[in-house]
């Protein structure tokens, strides 16, 4: 009966034994890190504000968010990635005249060119957020811009829930970098943007 006994210890050890190596084995080949995450948005809460100088007067436009790809690894935030569609044909001046001169051949050419886009190629975590390095394609001209974004939780929500968050991406461009020169006379050549994008992991 002794001898039964050990016989069974020794089985339950060595069963213990080889889940405690099956266990580390697993933990051996799972990532440390999650995987990259994609985020749908908010079309109707997301907006596109940009700011120019009209006649030396400080104006802000909108541009709707037509569709927005954004892949988020907080993690390994070089990881990330976005790519946000403009509805140029939809664009707002700020005023009235201004609208429909912007929509013009010689400024945005809407008829030609109803939609700018804007893709991620790098991405890199600095202290109070990131760095998001990219092509702008407006009006048909493809140039390279350098955005930054923070990313905040929306209102209401756990502090450790990233599931609903906000972007905030801001930058400028010189709007002859694009081709467009109308109104040299009227209108500033800087353009800043600033983009907010509701999104809610898949």
């Amino acid at each position: 009966m002794t001898n039964v006994k050990a016989l069974m210890g020794q089985a339950v050890g060595l069963a213990a034994g080889l889940a405690a190596l099956f266990l580390l084995l697993l933990g051996a080949v799972t990532p440390l890190s999650a995987a990259p995450e994609a985020y749908n948005f908010d079309k109707s809460a997301s907006k596109i504000d940009f700011i120019y100088q009209l006649n030396g007067n400080e104006i802000k436009g909108r541009v709707p968010v037509l569709a927005a790809n954004i892949v988020l690894d907080f993690d390994r935030i070089g990881a990330s990635s976005m790519a946000i569609t403009m509805g140029m044909a939809q664009v707002r001046a700020g005023v009235f005249v201004a609208t429909e001169a912007i929509k013009s051949e010689s400024i945005l050419n809407t008829a030609a060119y109803p939609q700018a886009v804007f893709v991620s190629r790098k991405v890199k975590q600095i202290r109070n957020g990131a760095v998001i390095t990219g092509d702008l394609t407006l009006r048909g001209v493809t140039r390279e811009l350098q955005m930054m974004a923070r990313f905040f939780r929306q209102q209401g929500t756990d502090p450790e829930d990233r599931s609903q968050l906000v972007l905030k991406v801001r930058g400028g461009f010189s709007r002859r970098d694009f081709g467009i020169t109308g109104y040299p006379d009227l209108v500033g050549d800087r353009i800043d943007l600033d983009i907010l994008v509701y999104i809610n992991r898949r």
